[in-house]
């Protein structure tokens, strides 16, 4: 997220599994690699974002059916042309709000499991509380 209280969605790329829908960084933990450093990791990969694991602030463990999902915020500034989208994964990125967050709910363009990963998390008072 942004000082502004806006998060960071990323667009899948057309050829991954919910093609052009939008998410959040993330992906798996590779073998002899912490959830820590899986997390600088992935945001590093898709983004270009460079981050040490003390900026991270690890919100929630969700224990899903077939997966445990470490869920991180980062909050800092940047300018989205500085992003380096890594190019078979993400084709496009933009920040989002409150308001855009809960229109893109509504269209049903944000990956539904992000989505369930979002309400657990509450993301809609995050999101209300840094705007």
């Amino acid at each position: 997220m942004d000082g502004y209280g806006r998060i960071l969605l990323t667009q899948r790329h057309p050829d991954k599994h919910y093609q052009l829908y939008w998410e959040c960084s993330g992906g798996s933990v590779l073998t002899d690699e912490s959830p820590d450093d899986a997390a600088v990791r992935e945001l590093f990969e898709e983004t270009g974002i460079e981050a040490e694991i003390s900026e991270l602030v690890q919100l929630d463990i969700i224990f899903g059916n077939h997966a445990i999902y470490y869920n991180y915020l980062l909050q800092r500034d940047i300018e989205l042309s500085s992003l380096l989208l890594q190019e078979n994964e993400v084709v496009d990125a933009k920040f989002a709000d409150k308001s855009e967050y809960d229109k893109m709910k509504s269209e049903k363009s944000i990956v539904p499991p992000v989505v369930e990963r979002f309400e657990k998390l509450g993301i809609d008072r995050l999101l209300k509380t840094l705007n």
